[in-house]
């Protein structure tokens, strides 16, 4: 499988597999018609119509991973980081730390994933699992979700947040100022919860936004949440422009 493209299923005999397509949860009802609303679920399911996709990332992906990390920072954090920590940031030494990471089951049991246009070229990355911080509001944080500036406005990011947080309690940190992100945040019930930290070194605040249950629980498209898991091997659990937390 290239590294730059979504790739062909890695599960044989899945139901409603689009040739070329690793998750394409097509069976789920209600996913083949257009959207009625203008939810947060409804935009990520227009993407999927339109043949955005996601899956989990696999190591052969980390060249292209280290590189969309990158492009995803400078886009999304000029003006907002220190100049030098974004001018130090290197896609091959990005890459050599995601091959580390994807090289085995993670021990925390963090999941990572990439999202793909329609021509199947990687163009964002996202991760979640168990709170890492010890005053945690919720036991599930996502840990980012990246988006480069050309697939804004897609639906894909929507996509990727209906699995990533599902329809239950989650938290996240978000760099102060980057305005976008708190508002894609927020239409997905996420709200600031008073939780801050410095990051010296990047020289920013991040805000800690979090939410008991999503506002579109219920609606018929967030079963994505766990299906696209399923048809991709998934294992239940798995910053935008939309773009939150620093790292995986």
């Amino acid at each position: 499988m290239s590294v730059t493209r979504c790739g062909t299923p890695r599960t044989a005999g899945l139901d409603g597999v689009a040739a070329g397509h690793v998750d394409a949860p097509a069976r789920l009802a209600g996913w083949d018609t257009p959207p009625m609303t203008g939810t947060p679920n409804d935009r990520g399911r227009a993407a999927y119509q339109a043949g955005w996709r996601i899956r989990h990332a696999h190591p052969e992906d980390a060249r292209v991973m280290g590189r969309v990390h990158v492009e995803v920072w400078r886009e999304a954090y000029t003006g907002l980081m220190r100049p030098e920590a974004l001018a130090g940031v290197d896609p091959e030494i990005g890459a050599q730390r995601w091959a580390r990471i994807l090289a085995a089951p993670r021990p925390d049991g963090a999941t990572t994933w990439v999202g793909c246009t329609p021509t199947g070229e990687v163009v964002a990355l996202a991760s979640e699992g168990p709170a890492r911080d010890a005053d945690a509001p919720t036991a599930h944080e996502v840990r980012a979700l990246n988006v480069l500036r050309s697939a804004y406005g897609t639906g894909l990011a929507d996509l990727l947040m209906v699995d990533l947080a599902g329809d239950g309690p989650a938290y996240l940190w978000v760099v102060e100022g980057n305005d976008r992100a708190v508002a894609f945040y927020r239409r997905h019930g996420f709200e600031d919860d008073g939780g801050r930290k410095v990051d010296e070194r990047l020289g920013v605040r991040e805000i800690r936004m979090g939410r008991e249950r999503s506002p579109w629980a219920g609606d018929a498209a967030s079963d994505l949440d766990g299906a696209a898991r399923d048809a991709d091997g998934g294992r239940g659990l798995g910053p935008s422009p939309v773009v939150t937390g620093k790292g995986p």
